[in-house]
């Protein structure tokens, strides 16, 4: 993608961003016109017109998804894997490289292979291996898509021990877009030249784009968990199945948009996996507060209709509150300045906007179709509860949050000393991208790389490329290019510099450095900024030349710099949002603070897990990791997108019913007590859920998508059981009334009415029926 569109791309979402907060604060002041509209008056009538018309609603949506379909079959879309970072020295290498060294600028593909145990390719037996594959080489430049200007008798290298050669052959398009058959021929012809007895191995961006993996069913046994728990929550087959089929559904139509959006933009393999996991979770737990609520309302006697009307007005409520927290916490990704982050984050929040949409229009009709048969089909020995009414009291729960009310400090520090110690890891967190060494050791880019890397050195497979313009140079270019490849070559931890290669014009030259360390290894990164910082700049100075260092090692390295960067301003950002949101619909001063540093912790000790984990390498067998490294580089900075949002859902139901009570009753310790007791059944539910779905994706061979399944799993776990269960009560006991104080100056923010509470009084029935938690 070229400079001019990338930043076309990256103003776009800053004004999606921009139109975002511009919508949430009109809508913020149609709120406080009660009469005219607020939340729950809204979602009450969508849920009526949505029961009752459900037939509509059903098509419109059947008709929306085989469009979807039709649309994704024609486009043709494919995802990328390569990174760019506008403004970065790698990036603006990579510009130069390319409008002045065009054939240097494809893809490519390398070839390893190696003798069998005890021998080389000076044996008699095997002597014939490195000139049959010059052969297949000769043969495979004239292939279509394979760059021309290549010779086969150049390309190849053995090592000194003469066990192991490779080649590197370039093609014309880059891993965006070339055709993976083109690739696959190229393999072929090298793979029929090669002796069984050798082992043959594929890498490079070329073989990426060309061969498929094959990803373990992380979705079906997430979902299969799901069935469990809600057959447990529910005691009934009807009432389960509607959050699955409204999940699957939505996470349908996600897929096949995000399949349509990469035939015209760049995407990550990582954003449709992410949109799958994030839409997965928060589909289900959606359905499940309103389905949950609407069984509540029809066992108070109302009517199928309207008991679907005031479950999309309470918990409908709170749905489009945290599903709108979550989209705007990832929108807000684009802020970042960083085009790979702010598609992902992009396709992560347009999963959470159908999984909201679905859940307020297509939730309500299949409850008007299920009709007073939702709880047919029931399962023996399963009587599910909604944890509301009496029985709410006598509860585990209810007993734990007693206990932890009588003794508030103690609980207070103890959960404060878990989380803690969960985070600790934290304090030595390494970001960075992952290469092939960390792919599983049975794909043959990981035997490419470790082939190479026995024979050529750790950083063989990751060289870091010089760009030298000479347009402006005054003096004697060669004699420059020169003393830069000199100068680098005595430099530290540089194993090898190669031969300067010129462009036709003169006006350009190539230096292949590669470095003594791995590419993820902090040595080399510190070997990057020692050439950029020390090394180059004395040797160009005055001569009019300039240099820029590049290669998929350094475009990592920047990338990971300009994500550490990134991380505080995002972190603050979101916060801050956060805080704004809570005080507005709460009207409290200290809850909002409060539920910013609970989720604060939650991810801290989250991190902790992953670091100990994949840096550290504890329990890293367990879960088939089998190269250890750094941290991904985006993962903190999308946990907090994340997570901000998934957290608000407990963090709404479970002080929404405290507040509700408490306005009720006036006593803070019990509205505590009758929050904690009546919300933690459907919490709980909702918890295993999202836990269920993230860890599912831990089984997969991609180092992102583990980290990423281990740190929602690990997070949402902490959140709903140390957070919610042990900090959560402490501190708000402890805060008594002054939880709830809010200055007069502030008396002019709008109610929400997020749990319809002001609905239900007005409809008559806010003594028998309660918020839904």
């Amino acid at each position: 993608m070229e400079t001019y569109s990338l930043m076309q791309h990256c103003y776009a979402q800053h004004c999606n961003f921009a139109v975002s907060c511009k919508f949430a604060a009109w809508m913020a002041r149609r709120c406080t016109t009660k009469d005219e509209f607020n939340m729950a008056s809204m979602l009450y009538r969508l849920g009526h017109w949505s029961a009752s018309r459900r037939r509509l609603v059903l098509v419109t949506w059947v008709a929306i998804l085989i469009g979807a379909i039709v649309w994704s079959t024609t486009a043709q879309g494919s995802t990328n894997d390569e990174f760019s970072i506008p403004g970065t020295e790698s990036q603006v290498a990579n510009e130069l490289l390319s409008s002045r060294f065009g054939s240097q600028s494809g893809s490519t593909a390398r070839i390893a292979v190696q003798a069998p145990d005890g021998m080389t390719f000076a044996d008699p037996s095997l002597t014939g291996v490195v000139a049959d594959m010059e052969t297949a080489l000769q043969k495979s430049l004239t292939l279509p898509g394979v760059a021309p200007d290549q010779n086969a008798d150049e390309i190849v290298t053995v090592s000194d021990d003469e066990s192991i050669a490779f080649a590197t052959v370039r093609f014309t398009e880059d891993a965006m877009n070339i055709e993976p058959e083109e690739v696959q021929a190229v393999l072929d012809t090298i793979e029929e030249a090669t002796p069984d007895n050798v082992e043959l191995a594929f890498g490079g961006n070329a073989v990426d784009a060309a061969v498929a993996e094959e990803h373990p069913p992380s979705e079906a046994i997430g979902l299969m968990v799901a069935v469990v728990v809600l057959l447990f929550s529910f005691g009934s087959v009807v009432a389960m199945g509607l959050p699955l089929i409204t999940a699957l559904i939505g996470v349908a139509i996600t897929l096949l948009s995000v399949s349509i959006a990469s035939a015209y933009i760049d995407l990550s393999s990582t954003a449709p996996t992410l949109a799958t996991m994030i839409g997965l979770a928060v589909g289900i737990d959606y359905a499940l507060f309103i389905v949950t609520r609407h069984r509540g309302f029809l066992k108070e006697g109302l009517d199928v209709e309207e008991a679907a009307a005031r479950a999309n007005a309470t918990s409908g409520g709170a749905v489009v509150f945290a599903g709108v927290t979550v989209v705007i916490a990832l929108s807000g990704l684009s802020v970042v300045g960083i085009p790979f982050l702010t598609v992902m984050g992009l396709a992560a929040a347009a999963s959470v906007m159908v999984a909201v949409l679905v859940a307020i229009t297509l939730i309500p009709a299949l409850l008007g179709f299920a009709g007073r048969n939702i709880d047919r089909f029931t399962i023996p020995g399963m009587k599910a509860s909604t944890g509301e009414g009496a029985d709410a009291s006598t509860t585990w729960s209810a007993k734990f949050a007693t206990t932890v009310t009588t003794r508030p400090w103690m609980f207070l520090l103890g959960g404060i000393a878990i989380i803690a110690l969960m985070a600790l890891p934290l304090a030595s967190m390494r970001l960075g991208m992952p290469d092939d060494g960390n792919r599983p050791e049975d794909t043959t880019q990981r035997q490419a790389f470790d082939i190479l890397e026995e024979g050529f050195g750790a950083g063989f497979s990751g060289p870091l490329t010089v760009v030298v313009d000479l347009s402006n140079a005054s003096g004697d270019a060669e004699t420059t290019v020169a003393a830069l490849g000199t100068a680098i070559a005595n430099t530290d931890d540089v194993a090898s510099v190669g031969q300067p290669v010129v462009n036709p014009a003169g006006d350009t030259a190539l230096l292949s450095v590669v470095p003594a360390s791995s590419p993820a290894s902090k040595e080399t990164e510190d070997l990057l900024h020692e050439l950029r910082d020390d090394t180059i700049p004395p040797v160009v100075d005055g001569t009019g030349a300039t240099a820029a260092i590049t290669g998929p090692t350094a475009v990592n390295i920047d990338i990971s710099e300009k994500m550490t960067n990134a991380l505080v301003p995002f972190m603050a950002v979101v916060i801050g949002l956060t805080v704004l949101l809570l005080l507005i619909v709460f009207r409290s001063i200290l809850v909002p603070i409060k539920a910013a540093i609970a989720i604060l912790l939650s991810i801290g000790a989250s991190l902790g897990i992953v670091v100990a984990i994949f840096q550290w390498g504890w329990l890293a067998d367990l879960i088939g990791v089998e190269q250890t490294g750094p941290i991904v580089s985006f993962l903190p900075i999308m946990m907090f997108g994340i997570l901000f949002g998934l957290s608000m859902d407990y963090e709404v139901f479970i002080l929404s019913r405290i507040k509700e009570d408490f306005a009720r009753t006036g006593n803070a310790r019990g509205s505590v007590l009758t929050g904690v007791a009546s919300s933690a059944r459907v919490i709980t539910a909702a918890a295993l859920i999202m836990i269920s779905v993230f860890a599912a994706f831990v089984l997969g061979d991609d180092s992102s998508i583990k980290m990423m399944g281990v740190a929602l799993a690990s997070a949402v776990f902490i959140d709903a059981t140390v957070v919610r269960m042990i900090i959560v009560p402490s501190v708000m006991t402890l805060f008594d009334k002054a939880g709830w104080w809010l200055p007069n100056w502030l008396n002019w923010l709008p109610d929400l009415d997020v749990e319809g509470e002001n609905l239900l009084h007005q409809l008559g029935d806010s003594a028998a029926v309660t918020p839904a938690s």
